[in-house]
């Protein structure tokens, strides 16, 4: 099992998403976002800034990226969209595939922009909305020139050929916390390696940052709406969804608070047909060894005997009284026949950082 938790232990909170990108997509991620801005001191007036550049970002993958499947290069068929959350400013990146003979025209494009000020953008956000194309090119770059108005800062860019036909397109804008220092901190070859290393181990969605009822809502509300409807989980999805849907509930309750926050990270990985699902959090030291002791009982327990304990379970439950079906671990190494892996890696200030990593079965 990876260790992934350092690439994104930088950021208040990280979600990428590689796949098909759709409007519905858009909605969940500004409630994500939202859900934090509006909590944190100095990011809070970006609150609505932010939301329309998600949109209009997720608008320039869809207006840049609709070439035929024949003319991309079919290893990698998939956008990325990432959003970072900083202690003084937000980070939206992108990346789709663009022909070849467009790449010049959109270089030169954004290079114009990023030498435009604030005046300038205005009057050339005026003068583009009245042209009698406008409405014919759906926009005629209109896109580009609210992302750089909106953002205040340079659109950074980045073309990397793959083959005679097609490029890669990563875009990224800062959106600075108020009286933060206008100067650029990111650099688009790290989601170039993120990018890269997500194809290659088959990454579908990572995210790191505060684990609540706020921030599993629209993460599940992702998973369902395109994960499912992209066939990733066409097979018992009802039953993987409730195993996903539990893991983050538990890393919600159980996690341990640092900074008001439980903090932790969720991934998804497709490889040929098996769908593998990490996620981690932070625990005390005083859980540790409980815990560790009810996985470690749980991973040598036969099927049979863990059906049989949940069955006795059940039983208790309905004797009790208290009513209740969740039987957590127990019910997920059952669900998954035991294809789950775990650790526990010692932390500093006396906590561990646990992590799970579970195979979910016939997903074909």
């Amino acid at each position: 099992m990876k260790d992934i938790y350092n690439s994104f232990s930088k950021s208040t909170v990280s979600i990428s998403y590689l796949g098909k990108t759709d409007d519905e997509i858009t909605g969940r991620l500004i409630q994500l976002a939202d859900s934090y801005l509006q909590n944190m001191e100095g990011l809070n007036y970006l609150s609505k800034r932010v939301p329309f550049l998600i949109a209009e970002s997720f608008q320039n993958v869809i207006r840049h990226g609709s070439q035929p499947k024949n003319q991309l290069n079919s290893s990698l068929e998939t956008d990325l969209f990432q959003i970072y959350i900083l202690q003084d400013r937000v980070i939206l990146c992108a990346a789709n595939q663009i022909k070849n003979k467009n790449v010049a025209a959109l270089d030169a494009r954004i290079n114009n922009l990023n030498t435009l000020d604030k005046e300038e953008l205005k009057e050339l956000w005026k003068h583009t909305i009245t042209k009698d194309d406008f409405s014919k090119k759906g926009g005629a770059g209109l896109g580009l020139i609210e992302m750089a108005r909106k953002s205040r800062m340079p659109i950074i860019k980045k073309f990397v050929k793959l083959n005679e036909k097609s490029s890669l397109f990563f875009l990224g804008i800062e959106i600075l916390k108020k009286d933060t220092p206008y100067v650029s901190t990111f650099n688009l070859s790290q989601t170039e390696k993120l990018y890269n290393n997500f194809v290659q181990d088959g990454v579908i969605l990572q995210y790191n940052g505060h684990f609540s009822k706020e921030t599993n809502a629209p993460l599940i509300e992702i998973i369902q709406n395109n994960l499912v409807k992209q066939g990733a989980m066409s097979n018992h999805a009802t039953e993987n969804l409730s195993v996903i849907s539990w893991l983050m509930k538990n890393s919600s309750k159980h996690g341990m608070i640092i900074n008001e926050l439980r903090e932790g990270i969720f991934s998804i990985r497709k490889i040929q047909d098996e769908l593998f699902i990490y996620c981690g959090n932070f625990i005390s030291s005083e859980s540790h060894s409980k815990f560790k002791q009810q996985l470690e009982r749980l991973k040598s327990m036969s099927l049979e005997e863990l059906e049989q304990e949940q069955n006795l379970r059940r039983k208790e439950i309905d004797l009790s009284g208290n009513g209740g079906t969740d039987l957590g671990f127990l019910g997920i190494a059952i669900s998954t026949k035991k294809t789950f892996e775990f650790s526990f890696k010692k932390m500093a200030n006396n906590l561990y950082f646990y992590s799970i990593e579970i195979k979910l079965k016939d997903i074909g």
